[in-house]
């Protein structure tokens, strides 16, 4: 992900976009939405939208959703003593099967999955080629 100083010259417009980022990850796990972050930046919500592309290169909805994505995952991880369910909502999901759906998109494989060393190390392996 690129800062937004690489693609957005005005400082306030830099301040603005950080602000709402520093919100989503804050508040990830509530219902969020663009008009909501638009005025938070203070601009109108198509403007918003396409000042965070530019600066970051995804959507609001696609930050969201990685954001909620990596935590979940970490939770995963980290938390074995906590249901998957749990760990589904406490991430914003609005149900378990909505969450599953999810994760296994963007991660190829269920999110029980995952808690198995085998399942993490599918999951960095793909990440890490990925990034090369």
């Amino acid at each position: 992900m690129q800062p937004a100083s690489d693609n957005i010259s005005n400082q306030e417009d830099q301040n603005s976009l950080e602000r709402v980022r520093a919100y989503v990850r804050e508040h990830f796990a509530e219902e969020l939405n663009p008009a909501q972050m638009a005025a938070l930046a203070g601009y109108s919500k198509s403007h918003f939208q396409r000042m965070f592309h530019k600066a970051f290169g995804e959507t609001l909805r696609d930050y969201i959703r990685r954001i909620r994505m990596e935590t979940s995952a970490c939770r995963l991880i980290t938390a074995g003593d906590v249901s998957v369910t749990d760990i589904a909502y406490a991430c914003g999901f609005s149900s378990s099967q909505a969450f599953a759906r999810a994760f296994k998109a963007h991660y190829g494989i269920p999110p029980g999955q995952l808690r198995s060393e085998a399942g993490r190390r599918l999951i960095f392996r793909e990440k890490w080629q990925n990034m090369q």
